[in-house]
């Protein structure tokens, strides 16, 4: 399943040869589905052949600067999709792309879904190139990252199921909750020296909906050695996932490259140790010091704001334990 591997040991056995190699990397699926290597040009890819049926008929393909996907007809009514990097600097992150690409394709149950699967990933990758490229997680992000997966830990530890959980879990998404099940679940993390200070990214996030009950919980981390690093939480949840192959190890693995968390940064979320001291839970309701478009004149269209939390009188709005009970049906 590693493109990196396929694409070097296509290049050590072409040598100094011309033409275009092709390396099957899933022999578990029926799929003509391969690694390429293209000489002399030196282009790196994955090829995915099907019938023209399948393929249907589109009239654009998702491209950019570093890679495009584009279609070439063959013999017997097939025709193959062909994704190219074209900018060697991005080929370590182009690789994690082909392999998320592949595994949604051999998860289709026709060849006419693993098609449309391998256009969609292509075009969320798109997506994030076009909005800066893969960079890694900042520190504000890895620790926002981090309690989040926190939190996921809590729903699996009551009962709810990995593929339920993951498909509760929006924040990646940027939806205006980080998780959405029984209750709504809005997450901010802190660490010293502002232990007690969330931000708060607009009007709307904090609002008051008499359609479902909105809790904001706290998680204060502190730094520590004995502690878990965001590279570790993350290998523990994947292993809970199980096979790559199955439909919730995918689908934690996309919520976390919709993150911006990607396999080729991992050595730098495996040094900060934090450990999770403190978990708060507040309801929120028309007595929680919140602005929300309902409490600011209509001429502020938008803000952003910082909340203390030691300001919050009593504060909790349920143990963490009840409200993870809440949102899990």
């Amino acid at each position: 399943m590693d493109f990196l591997k396929a694409w070097t040991q296509l290049e050590r056995d072409a040598g100094s040869g011309t033409g275009r190699y092709r390396l099957r990397v899933h022999s578990e699926t029926d799929l003509d589905l391969v690694a390429i290597l293209d000489r002399p040009s030196g282009y790196v890819g994955l090829v995915l052949t099907a019938n023209d049926a399948s393929v249907g008929r589109r009239r654009s393909y998702p491209a950019t600067g570093a890679f495009r996907l584009r279609p070439e007809r063959g013999a017997s009514h097939t025709t193959s999709l062909v994704l190219l990097l074209e900018d060697a600097r991005f080929r370590s992150v182009f690789g994690e792309m082909c392999t998320d690409a592949s595994r949604w394709c051999q998860m289709a149950t026709t060849e006419a879904e693993a098609v449309d699967r391998l256009v969609d990933r292509v075009e969320f990758w798109k997506r994030m190139f076009v909005e800066g490229g893969p960079r890694p997680l900042t520190r504000e992000q890895q620790i926002g990252l981090f309690g989040e997966l926190v939190v996921l830990e809590q729903t699996l530890e009551a009962g709810m199921g990995l593929m339920e959980a993951v498909d509760a879990w929006r924040g990646p998404a940027r939806e205006l909750h980080d998780f959405v099940g029984g209750v709504h679940m809005e997450v901010k993390t802190t660490v010293a020296p502002s232990p007690r200070v969330v931000r708060v990214s607009s009007l709307d996030q904090l609002q008051e909906d008499p359609s479902f009950e909105l809790y904001l919980w706290h998680c204060r981390l502190e730094s520590d050695d004995d502690g878990r690093t965001l590279a570790e939480i993350v290998d523990e949840l994947a292993h809970q996932a199980g096979d790559p192959l199955t439909r919730a190890r995918a689908a934690f693995d996309g919520r976390l490259t919709q993150v911006g968390y990607l396999s080729i940064h991992r050595e730098l979320y495996d040094v900060s140790c934090w450990a999770l001291r403190a978990v708060e839970v507040h309801l929120i309701d028309a007595s929680f010091p919140a602005l929300s478009r309902n409490s600011v004149p209509e001429t502020i269209t938008e803000a952003e704001y910082s909340l203390d939390l030691r300001t919050v009188r009593g504060g909790v709005g349920g143990d963490p334990a009840g409200i993870i009970m809440k949102f899990v049906p």
